[in-house]
């Protein structure tokens, strides 16, 4: 169980690419009290996780139900990426 949590969790942790969000959820803190600042950064930690755990669960279940691989996951991804990173958003 411990492997399959861990063959399941690294993909979806570098898609989020936690530590390169590092500095966007710092620099959106800034003129807000450092309270308000660290509720925000555990709102978005808390939805990530909730939302991660919801498709290592519900994944498979979720694509067959919409007719879509997870080869068509991977391009949409793909095409996200390129598209922000040729915008310079992320």
């Amino acid at each position: 169980m411990v492997h399959k949590f861990f063959v399941a969790f690294i993909p979806i942790f570098v898609a989020i690419d936690a530590i390169g969000l590092v500095g966007r959820v710092y620099g959106s803190g800034w003129g807000h009290s450092a309270r308000t600042t660290a509720a925000r950064g555990f709102i978005a930690i808390f939805t990530a996780l909730c939302i991660s755990v919801g498709f290592i669960f519900l994944g498979k279940i979720i694509f067959t139900a919409l007719g879509i691989t997870v080869a068509d996951f991977q391009v949409a991804g793909g095409l996200n990426f390129a598209w922000l990173s040729r915008t310079g958003v992320a």
